[in-house]
């Protein structure tokens, strides 16, 4: 008699600790930390709480993973935007040296008036080649290359002769070069 209460009481036990374990988290838990305990860890590997610990760790390296490249992708739109607005000012520059290349042609080959337009037209080329080396040079600190910068001094430095300094350039190489051809 004794042993079949005993059998009763053990199958009523498992069934009671069968329908909490689907039913309670709480107990669930308990349970699986109970027989983590125990020598047979092959049985708990593929255990909920085994495979919930696993997927909250991979979860965690996908999060942060995430939120870098977030930061990445914003960074590199920032850097597109830079480079977008380097190029329209670029493009803008170039057309408006276009035009006043063009404009200027009918002024330039006017004699001695002429001298004065080249002066200045050369003046806002250099200026406008200087300040497009320092917006390539900006591009280039936008992809963070370093040596890549272009020399500045190159065409910023560039000294332009005055108009008057011109034209007596050109009256003395004339004067000189109709001398050695009358004599």
């Amino acid at each position: 008699m004794l042993k079949k209460s005993l059998i009763s009481i053990s199958f009523l036990s498992l069934i009671v600790s069968n329908i909490l374990l689907i039913t309670n988290s709480t107990y669930h838990s308990l349970s699986s930390e109970l027989l983590g305990k125990l020598p047979f860890q092959d049985l708990l590997s593929n255990s909920p709480s085994s495979n919930l610990k696993s997927l909250e760790a991979k979860n965690k390296i996908l999060l942060d993973k995430n939120k870098k490249l977030n930061i990445y992708n914003k960074n590199v739109k920032i850097r597109a935007a830079k480079i977008t607005k380097i190029s329209r000012r670029i493009a803008i520059r170039t057309a408006r040296n276009i035009s006043v290349d063009l404009g200027g042609l009918v002024a330039e080959s006017t004699p001695y008036i002429g001298i004065g337009f080249i002066v200045m037209s050369t003046a806002l080329d250099v200026k406008d080649g200087c300040d497009t080396i320092k917006d390539v040079n900006e591009i280039i600190d936008g992809f963070d290359e370093e040596g890549g910068h272009v020399d500045e001094s190159q065409v910023c430095g560039v000294k332009i002769p005055n108009a008057t300094d011109l034209l007596l350039k050109v009256n003395n190489n004339i004067g000189g070069a109709l001398d050695e051809i009358l004599n």
